[in-house]
C-alpha cells in the first residue's frame, strides 16, 4: 500500500478461468526463502514497487482437502516505485499494474472485480487487522 493508502494491484491472465483477474502481487516461496522475503521479492518483480514496512497479517490453507500449502499474507506499507523502476515478471507472466484506493476494495469484492478467493482472504485479514468484521 502506498503512503496515501492506494493498493498496488495487478491484472494477470489466469488459465483456470480463461480471463484476466485483478489481484494483489504474490507468488511462490523459493526453497530456503522466508515468506516475508518472498513477498518483498514478488512485489518488486511483479510491480516494480518496494515497501518500507512489512507486517504479517495471517496465514490460510488454500485448499486443505487436497493441498498442504499455506498462503502467508503481509501488509506492505510505504510502497513506491523502486529506483531502478519497472517490474521484471517471470518469463510467462504478462502483468499490468494499477492502483486502487483502499476504501474502494470492498466494492470491488462485492461487484466481482476482485474474485480470486485468496485475494479476498487477504483483504479479510486486513479488515480484521484494522478492527473490522464483528462490529455492528
Amino acid at each position: 500500500m502506498t503512503t496515501d493508502e492506494q493498493v498496488v494491484l495487478i491484472r494477470q491472465f489466469r488459465p483456470g478461468v480463461a480471463r484476466v483477474c485483478l489481484e494483489i502481487p504474490g507468488g511462490m516461496v523459493d526453497r530456503g526463502e522466508a515468506p516475508a522475503a518472498a513477498a518483498a521479492r514478488e512485489l518488486e518483480e511483479e510491480t516494480g514497487y518496494v515497501a518500507t514496512r512489512w507486517r504479517p497479517l495471517g496465514v490460510v490453507a488454500p485448499n486443505p482437502a487436497i493441498q498442504g500449502n499455506l498462503l502467508h499474507t503481509f501488509l506492505a506499507e510505504g510502497a513506491e516505485l523502486a529506483p531502478a523502476g519497472g517490474a521484471v515478471p517471470d518469463g510467462n507472466e504478462v502483468i499490468a499494474v494499477e492502483l486502487a484506493a483502499l476504501d474502494e476494495i470492498g466494492a470491488m469484492v462485492r461487484d466481482g472485480r476482485i474474485d480470486h478467493a485468496l485475494v479476498v482472504a487477504a483483504f479479510a485479514h486486513l479488515t480484521l487487522e484494522r478492527g473490522g468484521l464483528g462490529r455492528r
